[in-house]
């Protein structure tokens, strides 16, 4: 069963590796609102008693030390007692997220944590869009590893995408605080070749040459006849010579 309350203890230390006394310690909820503030003793040590298990910030602050700050996320079931060892520095690292419990810090946050992103191909174009994490304030889109898009809504029409490449996507949340969430599974696609314009028709006894506007993106060209294909061609014309016709 998930414990009704828990504790949240640690020591606080400085770059030097000493116990730091006096530094503020306070527990925020996600609307950054204070719910105990608490001093360290001279030993660095601080605690808050009979917590309940849910999302918090910790920040620690020093007047020459530095400060540092970090996430608290909940546990479906087996929420423990957290003990911290935590350290200050005047410029602070990236936050780290802890559980109800010892185990490892995480430097990124599961609550951001995004499926992979959705897709809608079009000609020349590929729309992309994502759901919405609660705790997100904004949304990067990746394409092949770099950031195209960053913003708090969920859609992008990617118009450069070229027809016929394959892309590859994926999403990030960020939260408040330098919190972000770990980047979406891939999802690769292109967009659509468009269709060819300009066909021209040249007739010759029994041969017809066909000819066409090269198409963007496109490797090569399926040739039909009669809803049918009668060949491939990786240029922008093809000479039919099993063309036939009767005079009357």
């Amino acid at each position: 069963m998930t414990a009704k309350t828990v504790s949240i203890s640690g020591v606080i230390f400085n770059l030097e590796n000493k116990p730091v006394r006096k530094a503020n310690i306070t527990l925020l909820n996600l609307e950054n609102i204070p719910v105990v503030v608490e001093t360290s003793n001279r030993k660095g040590r601080f605690a808050f008693k009979e917590v309940k298990p849910d999302f918090y910030y910790l920040e620690v602050k020093h007047p020459e030390d530095g400060q540092s700050r970090i996430k608290i996320n909940p546990r479906r079931k087996r929420n423990r007692d957290l003990v911290l060892r935590l350290i200050i520095k005047p410029t602070p690292d990236l936050p780290l997220v802890y559980t109800y419990s010892n185990a490892k810090a995480l430097e990124t946050d599961p609550a951001l944590r995004m499926k992979p992103v959705k897709t809608e191909v079009g000609s020349g174009k590929i729309t992309i869009s994502w759901g919405k994490r609660s705790q997100a304030k904004i949304y990067q889109l990746y394409r092949d590893d770099e950031m195209i898009f960053e913003s708090n809504d969920h859609i992008f029409k990617d118009t450069l995408a070229v027809p016929g490449v394959k892309y590859c996507y994926q999403v990030m949340a960020l939260g408040e605080h330098g919190f972000r969430g770990p980047l979406s599974p891939v999802l690769c696609i292109s967009a659509l070749t468009d269709v060819p314009r300009g066909i021209q028709t040249t007739v010759d006894k029994n041969k017809i040459l066909l000819k066409w506007n090269p198409v963007e993106g496109a490797k090569s060209y399926n040739i039909y006849r009669d809803n049918e294909i009668v060949a491939t061609s990786d240029e922008a014309s093809f000479k039919d010579e099993e063309f036939c016709f009767s005079e009357r």
